[in-house]
Order: C-alpha cells, then sequence, then structure tokens
C-alpha cells in the first residue's frame, strides 16, 4: 500500500515563504522597524493584532480538535495503558 503525504506540507512552505518575504518586504519599506511598529499601534493596530492573535489560536484550536491531536484522556474510548 502507498503512502500518502502529510496534508498541509506545501501550505506551510507557501505561508513561511510569505513571512520571510513580506517581513524583509516591510523592513526594507521602513515598516518593520521600532518607530513603525509603534505607530501603528497608536493609530489602532493594537485591535487588528489582537483579533489576528484571536483568529490563529482558534484556528490551532479547531485543527488540533479536527483532526484528532486531542490528548488521549480527552478523547472518548481512550484506553489508559498506565495503570500498574
Amino acid at each position: 500500500m502507498a503512502e500518502h503525504p502529510k496534508p498541509g506540507g506545501w501550505g506551510a512552505l507557501i505561508a513561511a515563504k510569505l513571512v520571510c518575504c513580506g517581513g524583509l518586504l516591510l523592513f526594507a519599506t521602513g515598516y518593520l522597524t521600532v518607530s513603525g511598529i509603534g505607530s501603528w499601534l497608536y493609530g489602532g493596530g493594537a485591535m487588528g493584532l489582537g483579533l489576528a492573535v484571536l483568529a490563529v489560536v482558534l484556528l490551532v484550536l479547531w485543527r488540533r480538535r479536527k483532526t484528532g491531536n486531542a490528548p488521549s484522556d480527552e478523547r472518548p474510548g481512550a484506553v489508559d495503558t498506565d495503570q500498574a
């Protein structure tokens, strides 16, 4: 039986490229400096940052629940093998 590749490999690679190249572009244009970040936060960026962090946390929790990566004691029907 052929083994299928793990899903999300290409997506993670593309996301890393976007973060890397996007960070370099923002740094080159002056937006990714201490004064640039400070002015963005002062201008209302703190709310956007908070919403982005909340969205990432919810996405991670949703994917964890969907793929079944929860700890074994939280999954229904899990067998405890650590009994002595």
